[in-house]
C-alpha cells in the first residue's frame, strides 16, 4: 500500500478530517486558534519579577495607534 493511502487511512481511523481542507485539488492543514488564549498562556508562563507580564501605558498607546 502506498504512503498516501496509509496516511488517508490513518486520518480516517483517527477522525482527523476536520484538520484538513481541500482547495483546487490540494490538501491543506486547517488550523484555527484563539490568539488571546495563546497570549494568556505565554504571559502566565513567562513571568517578570515573579508577576505576570503587564504592558505599560506606552505599549498600550502604541498598539492602539497601530490598530487604527
Amino acid at each position: 500500500m502506498s504512503i498516501t493511502l496509509q496516511l488517508v487511512e490513518l486520518v480516517d481511523r483517527l477522525h482527523l478530517q476536520k484538520f484538513f481542507m481541500e482547495n483546487e485539488n490540494k490538501v491543506m492543514l486547517n488550523f484555527s486558534f484563539n490568539p488571546n488564549r495563546i497570549e494568556d498562556v505565554i504571559d502566565s508562563l513567562l513571568k517578570t519579577k515573579g508577576k505576570s507580564y503587564m504592558p505599560s501605558k506606552l505599549e498600550e498607546d502604541v498598539l492602539s495607534e497601530l490598530d487604527r
